[in-house]
């Protein structure tokens, strides 16, 4: 047996492509990642919306990578999911009269030290939103995000700033209970593929920034 039912000749059937897991014998994150934008009817409409946007650059991504596998591969999903809460935050929030760049922004955290922000959100007189996108989250990816929250609230003001959590796939029991324990300073955690779902962050800052 295959080690993937997606292998045909040595071939992905999906990107149509030389599969590039062939030595290891091991599925790969673009499998993960292509069942979670294509399995999405138990999904709410935003996290919906979120996985069309990006699966058009995904796949092209992740086609270019197959026909030349290299080292680091951010690029492959993250970059689509990124753009993709961009796009999607911006058709939600903008009647709402926010202003949210098409690309990640430096933002001061603290004096002399500043983070490439992977969306910001503002408002006049209105808190600034920081919204951290991440393809998966495990206690690495929560801990430097809670960092930076941590600081960014010592420093800015708890009423001054928030600071959000979303990704591509869901996270467990654990990941939910640090990311408790992590409030006030981190605002919350979301996913597009499990609860709490993207959407409900949504909700969220329309109701924030009415």
């Amino acid at each position: 047996m295959a080690f993937c039912d997606k292998l045909i000749s040595q071939s992905c059937s999906i990107l149509s492509e030389r599969c590039f897991r062939l030595q290891q014998k091991s599925e790969c994150d673009f499998l993960l990642h292509y069942d979670l934008l294509t399995n999405i009817t138990n999904d709410p409409p935003i996290s919906q919306k979120v996985k069309r946007e990006m699966y058009s650059e995904f796949m092209s991504n992740w086609t270019v990578y197959a026909k030349n596998p290299s080292p680091g591969k951010k690029v492959m999903t993250a970059f689509p999911l990124e753009n993709a809460i961009r796009k999607v935050l911006k058709d939600e929030l903008n009647p709402l009269g926010l202003t949210i760049a098409d690309s990640g922004e430096q933002f001061e955290v603290f004096k002399g030290t500043r983070i490439i922000a992977d969306c910001l959100l503002k408002k006049l007189d209105y808190p600034t939103s920081i919204v951290s996108v991440k393809s998966w989250i495990g206690t690495t990816q929560l801990r430097e995000t809670f960092a930076y929250a941590y600081l960014s609230k010592m420093w800015l003001g708890q009423k001054h700033i928030r600071v959000f959590m979303t990704t591509l796939q869901g996270f467990d029991d654990g990941i939910a209970t640090l990311a408790e324990v992590c409030k006030p300073y981190l605002d919350g955690v979301y996913s597009l593929s499990k609860k709490p779902y993207f959407d409900k962050m949504v909700k969220e800052l329309k109701s924030m920034y009415h």
